[in-house]
């Protein structure tokens, strides 16, 4: 990826998700669950930004459940 136009730190464009990003969002699944308590038998990632700092932050859009009616924004750090 070009860092043209990047500030040190910015985040990415928005970019569609991809299986990797999914994985993580697989990842969290159990911890929305617990938190809101509910179950969301769909949770599919949409999109995403990332931001390399110390690690990376993901800012993941996710949808839930059917009809996919919800949406989850987060942040997550690797």
């Amino acid at each position: 990826m070009s860092r043209i136009g990047r500030m040190c730190g910015g985040t990415s464009a928005t970019q569609p998700a991809t299986a990797n990003i999914q994985d993580i969002t697989d990842q969290v699944k159990c911890q929305l669950e617990e938190k809101t308590k509910k179950k969301y038998p769909i949770f599919k990632a949409v999109e995403f930004k990332s931001q390399v700092v110390a690690g990376t932050n993901y800012f993941i859009k996710a949808l839930a459940n059917r009809p996919l009616t919800q949406c989850f924004s987060s942040r997550l750090s690797q």
